[in-house]
């Protein structure tokens, strides 16, 4: 996943426990579409397995070596397809999205890890500043994050900003390439869910946070609980996973905004940040995943789109707002209920069960006001836009038809997104820890931003 290229690996593969049955095939894996095996001949059925908590699969686990003399593990492998010809010669075709490269384990409970170390397609860029320095002849060398590591230490786990460099060189010149990545070392070994819920999401939603935009995930290296760290031998192994949210190559094409902050913009740096954003996080799981989801699928329609906002502001709003019935409401409840017949209470009751939940407009009030003085000049020039906002959410979820500030031009109604996707950066931006005139600073001298308050 890291070459930039899809990868294709002819070679010998079996299940566990059966390497005499093996049988020739090609395996071939991209970002996007995952890893496909094709094989000559087909691997006997799967026995009937129990009820799965997790997604439904045929294989646990399929082993292999290619023809380099590499080893492979496909894990939670699913038959896509078999076929066989007149003269009786079968091939199956075979699709998962998580692989080892480098090393076998033959039962899927036994894939655990001690340390995984994560790219992302923007990291390199964002750590740029407090990571490594230039030097004239084109040699990048290791500086601040040689010298002093940043550590930092939760619950469960030790994270840091590792560096290493890797050399090529031609007839010509020698290129040293300085690889920033994530890594972390939990106090015990996690599986491939924990994996993916407690390092890859958080992580990855980080960087898509601060880059403004999807930053895949570009390489994924792993160190597996249950080998013993040898001098001879490399203790990392590649991992192959795809997804809408997996990349390739290190970097890719910035759009003109640039970065929401530097790493050396946070104050406090990297072991501020990092505990910061987790507590953020576990907080706010649901709308940051709301918030981030036109970020990971931005050619999408701005309807689509809309809704995803107007759902991020109702989740952020209601998990800032999270309190119990006042005791005030309930006794305004309990008189209006005693006022009417005893037939109509339980349906009255039911109908009243959430009134004391605030309306999408005062939700988007409360939004502008915890947003702060970058907006001002937006809400002066557009003074209706939370009515606006709430009109067309209503029509859209309710088909209402009225007459009233619902945004029927699709131009105006991407605008109407871009302000308060910013206004929820503004808020999350405060919830990091930030003061109210760091916050509006950054939100101030961004380009994407100012470009959104000139077109308002």
């Amino acid at each position: 996943m890291s070459d930039g290229s899809e990868a294709r690996m002819r070679g010998r593969w079996w299940l566990p426990g059966k390497k005499a049955r093996r049988l020739g095939g090609e395996l071939t894996h991209t970002a996007s579409e995952g890893i496909t095996l094709t094989v000559d001949g087909s691997f006997p059925p799967p026995p009937r397995q129990p009820p799965r908590i997790t997604a439904p699969h045929d294989y646990d686990v399929i082993l292999g070596v290619t023809d380099s003399g590499r080893e492979v593990t496909l894990l939670r492998v699913i038959e896509s397809s078999s076929r066989s010809t007149q003269q009786g010669r079968t091939s199956q075709t075979l699709v998962s999205d998580r692989g080892l490269l480098g090393r076998h384990v033959e039962r899927l409970n036994d894939v655990r890890f001690r340390s995984v170390e994560l790219r992302f397609a923007h990291l390199s860029r964002w750590a740029r500043e407090v990571t490594a320095i230039e030097r004239a002849n084109g040699f990048r060398w290791r500086s601040a994050l040689a010298a002093q590591t940043p550590r930092v230490v939760t619950p469960g786990a030790t994270i840091h900003l590792s560096l290493r460099s890797e050399g090529t060189s031609s007839t010509r010149e020698e290129t040293l390439r300085e690889i920033i990545a994530l890594a972390y070392q939990p106090e015990s070994p996690i599986d491939l869910k924990e994996l993916e819920d407690r390092v890859w999401r958080p992580f990855q939603d980080l960087m898509t946070f601060v880059a403004l935009e999807s930053s895949p995930l570009v390489g994924l290296r792993v160190c597996l609980a249950e080998e013993k760290p040898t001098a001879l031998i490399d203790p990392w192994c590649e991992m192959l996973v795809s997804g809408h949210t997996v990349g390739i190559g290190d970097e890719k094409p910035r759009r003109h905004g640039g970065f929401l902050f530097g790493l050396s913009q946070y104050p406090g740096g990297f072991q501020k940040l990092v505990p910061a954003w987790l507590s953020l996080f576990a907080e706010f799981t649901m709308p940051v995943s709301l918030f981030l989801a036109s970020d990971y699928a931005p050619f999408t329609y701005v309807e689509r789109r809309f809704a995803e906002a107007v759902q991020a502001v109702e989740g952020y709003h209601r998990t800032t707002q999270r309190s119990v019935v006042p005791q005030e409401h309930k006794d305004l409840i309990d008189r209006i209920l005693a006022a009417v017949a005893p037939g109509d209470r339980k349906w009255l009751g039911q109908k009243l069960q959430n009134s004391h939940e605030p309306s999408l407009l005062e939700r988007l009030n409360d939004l502008i006001v915890e947003a702060g003085r970058p907006f001002k000049p937006i809400l002066a020039a557009w003074p209706d836009l939370a009515q606006a906002v709430r009109d067309t959410r209503n029509a859209q979820t309710h088909v209402v038809e009225r007459k009233d500030k619902r945004i029927t031009d699709p131009a105006r109604l991407a605008d109407a997104i871009d302000i308060v996707r910013w206004m929820l950066r503004a808020c999350f931006l405060r919830r990091l820890g930030l003061d109210a005139e760091t916050a509006d600073g950054l939100i101030d001298g961004n380009l994407e931003f100012q470009w959104v308050r000139r077109r308002a």
